[in-house]
Parts: structure tokens; sequence; C-alpha cells
């Protein structure tokens, strides 16, 4: 046994292997999920803020034609940064999708918010 080899995860002694570097599975995997702690986060952060943008963009449905402040659709929660698609930029009104729900930003405002219809019922 190398003195230096301790398991990653509890620091107990390791003995087998040169290479090895969990004394057990239940180390392994309490050591790799612990590692991905930030990422599982960060996807669940994402997944709940995309959820609140369609939910508000869904309330703006029942107003064609209607402009909306950005700023006040952002003291809602809504998070311009989080898309799940961009259409394109022309003349400084960019158009996005948040899922099924397409609309227009320029850099204060949201408009021409429509379903793209993807799903019939």
């Amino acid at each position: 046994m190398n003195d230096k080899q301790v398991c990653l995860e509890c620091g107990k002694p390791l003995y087998g292997r040169t290479d090895k570097k969990f004394c057990s599975s239940a180390c392994k995997n309490d050591w790799h999920y612990q590692q991905s702690a930030g990422l599982r986060s960060l996807k669940s952060w994402t997944a709940t803020a995309l959820a609140r943008n369609h939910r508000i963009l869904r309330g703006l449905l029942g107003h064609p034609g209607r402009r909306f402040k950005l700023v006040e659709l952002q003291l809602c929660g809504f998070t311009p940064q989080l898309v799940t698609g961009h259409l394109g930029t022309e003349d400084g009104i960019s158009r996005y999708t948040c899922y099924d729900i397409h609309y227009s930003q320029t850099d204060a405002e949201i408009f021409d918010v429509h379903s793209a219809n993807l799903y019939k019922k």
C-alpha cells in the first residue's frame, strides 16, 4: 500500500490497485454527486426561470398589438436573457422564442407576442 493513497471522499487509506481513488462504491457515488451539485443547481434554476418566462409571456397572449415595457416584466420575474430560441435581429428588433411563444424585443419593450401553435389539441 502507498501511504499517500487515501479515498477522495472519506480520507480512509486505500488498499489494492495503485490507481484506486475511492474505498467503496458509496464513497465514489457521494463524491461524484457532490461534484455535480453546481451543475444540477444551475439546471434547476434555468428550468424554473424559463417556466416563469413562459408563464409571463402566456399571460401576454391575450393582448395582440400591445407593447409591454421590459422593466415592468422584469419586476414580475421575467429574465430576458433566458430564451429557447433566437430567430434573428433586424433594425434593432430581435425575435425570440420561449418554447411555443414567439415575441419581438427591443432594448425597452416586448411586443408581437403570439403562440406558434406547435401543439394542436
